[in-house]
């Protein structure tokens, strides 16, 4: 299922997300001590805040509000409530929010990141890291310019975790435009996510669930231009407590040493 996207220059992906159909909800016990589960059908873990909106003659276990992580494709008990004063009634009413990804993640990573490109090729970054960025989440995210139809490589293995349209709105001489893409996030094996953007609807050969190793095909290039040149948007991104943020890294050169990608580089996956 897609996650929403910033509408920015760089059609980044947005760091707060609502509670959707993403989480499901299921209700046991009697009326008066129910207790709640919660699942999701997605490829990647989610961390979910719940709190009570409304708590009449209610007590919660455990008390509410309260972080809980759901595994990928699992079931985990949330909370019971019971009766404050029993043979009382009670009303109670309760809300979540999501955010994906574990908490407990640590980005280690097997050695330096793949260039997410076919062996042989060379691409120049157009934007690097941006330290002084005052957005976590977009700011250890790297431009990497190559002509559509690019075919886009994975940088490190992992479960393709979600495939998804990307809207984008840039400014052009002629007035706003809308553009649409496709975004793929792959999960790690340490919990870590890479997000790999602007690539052709439709793209994709494998669907989500799929085991994809480091150096396969994920996509193509689509035609989304930043200043006029088409460009894939690579970063690599943590659940840091319902917050995601985007982790530094570095790129493996033509030698296997790692390096960190700044504007202007060229990017050589091998000979």
């Amino acid at each position: 299922m897609f996650m929403p996207v910033l509408l920015s220059a760089l059609c980044m992906m947005q760091n707060a997300y609502a509670a959707q159909d993403l989480i499901r909800m299921r209700k046991q016990g009697a009326d008066d001590r129910p207790v709640f589960y919660a699942s999701t059908a997605c490829h990647f873990p989610v961390e979910v805040a719940f709190q009570l909106t409304k708590a009449v003659n209610v007590l919660s276990e455990p008390r509410l509000p309260a972080r809980f992580v759901i595994p990928a494709g699992q079931e985990v008990k949330i909370f019971a409530l019971r009766a404050l004063h029993p043979g009382e009634s009670l009303s109670y009413a309760y809300s979540y929010v999501f955010t994906p990804g574990d908490p407990g993640a640590q980005h280690r990573p097997p050695g330096p990141y793949l260039p997410p490109f076919q062996k042989g090729q060379r691409f120049r970054i157009g934007s690097g890291f941006d330290p002084g960025s005052q957005d976590p989440y977009n700011a250890h995210a790297v431009s990497i310019l190559m002509p559509p139809g690019t075919q886009i490589c994975a940088a490190r293995s992992g479960i393709l975790a979600e495939i998804g349209e990307q809207l984008c709105r840039r400014q052009t001489a002629h007035g706003a435009r809308e553009e649409r893409s496709m975004q793929i996030r792959i999960l790690h094996d340490d919990g870590t996510m890479a997000v790999y953007a602007h690539l052709h609807p439709g793209s994709a050969p494998f669907s989500p669930g799929t085991r994809i190793r480091e150096g396969q095909g994920i996509a193509v290039l689509g035609s989304l231009t930043l200043s006029g040149a088409s460009s894939l948007v690579f970063l690599i991104q943590k659940n840091a407590g319902m917050k995601i943020v985007s982790l530094p890294f570095v790129f493996a050169d033509s030698g296997g040493k790692g390096v960190t990608p700044v504007r202007g580089m060229v990017l050589n996956n091998g000979e």
